[in-house]
């Protein structure tokens, strides 16, 4: 084994010239053949190695500046590419996870308030058409009576953002239901 720089491959710190190892690639003028008849080259015939450059090494070939600038495009495309993918997947489940959770909120207010109707009707006889009323706790979603009387109520709710359903509960179904009460 030879003796190398340090920190160095043994490979390259035996080679003169630049540290690039595509340096022989850039080195060379023309391209495509080595000199055919009357000074000009013939296509496909290997080239001779410029003066004062480095010979390449066995079985590796230069890339060239525009052959890495495409390979940096092909990546930054794959990236671009699966980032996509993945906002496709994850954008729909956010949002039906947000709109699943505005859904169970606007239930737990609507059984809260036809819990407090409940009360009333044992301690009054009768349903409040006034929620205020009731004595219930402001709900974070928007929660209103649509009827009260003597025989029933009914109660609408939507989350205060738009997100969801439109959920309703009556005294005949205390069980919160996207159908509207009778």
């Amino acid at each position: 084994m030879t003796a190398s720089s340090p920190g160095g491959d043994p490979r390259f710190s035996a080679r003169s010239g630049p540290a690039d190892p595509n340096a022989d690639f850039y080195a060379t003028p023309l391209r495509g053949g080595a000199p055919g008849p009357a000074g000009t080259r013939a296509f496909g015939a290997p080239s001779p190695p410029a003066p004062g450059s480095a010979a390449p090494l066995p079985g590796r070939t230069p890339v060239p500046a525009w052959g890495k600038v495409l390979i940096g495009l092909g990546c930054a495309l794959g990236a671009l590419s699966t980032a996509g993918v993945v906002a496709s997947v994850a954008i729909p489940v956010f949002l039906h996870e947000r709109a699943q959770a505005a859904d169970e909120r606007v239930q737990a207010d609507l059984r809260a308030v036809a819990g407090a109707q409940e009360a009333f009707w044992n301690a009054h006889g009768t349903y409040a058409p006034d929620p205020a009323a009731l004595g219930v706790a402001e709900p974070a979603s928007d929660v209103a009576v649509l009827f009260a009387d003597a025989g029933g109520y009914c109660l609408g709710g939507r989350d205060a953002e738009g997100r969801g359903s439109v959920w309703y509960v009556s005294s005949a179904s205390a069980a919160p239901s996207t159908t509207p009460c009778a």
